[in-house]
């Protein structure tokens, strides 16, 4: 019976490991699209870049800074900010101008 329980728990643990990335729109670089944004000591600029190379179950650490970006989500993901008034994700640079919207979700 053990090793019955031993095997069902491989089947049914999660395939991919979910990963933690980081993102500061001040100090963070992109690296021409090389970084994976996984090291928070090297963390990249842009949402929309780290968004791109997460994958489902990722968790997005998302420093205080203002990005002004278009982002769609299609996967299961956590974006945790800094702090609820120090970062502003926003369509266009001068408030209430925007004509698309700035994030889609979907399912």
């Amino acid at each position: 019976m053990r090793p019955f329980i031993v095997l069902l728990l491989c089947f049914t643990l999660p395939l991919t490991a979910q990963t933690t990335r980081y993102v500061d729109g001040i100090n963070g670089d992109n690296q021409g699209g090389a970084n994976t944004c996984t090291n928070a000591a090297n963390p990249c600029e842009t949402l929309s870049h780290t968004l791109s190379v997460a994958s489902t179950g990722d968790t997005v650490e998302i420093a205080d800074a203002v990005y002004t970006e278009t982002l769609t989500l299609s996967f299961d993901i956590s974006l945790n900010v800094e702090s609820e008034g120090g970062t502003i994700i926003q369509a266009a640079t001068q408030p209430n101008t925007a004509n698309n919207k700035v994030i889609t979700i979907s399912w």
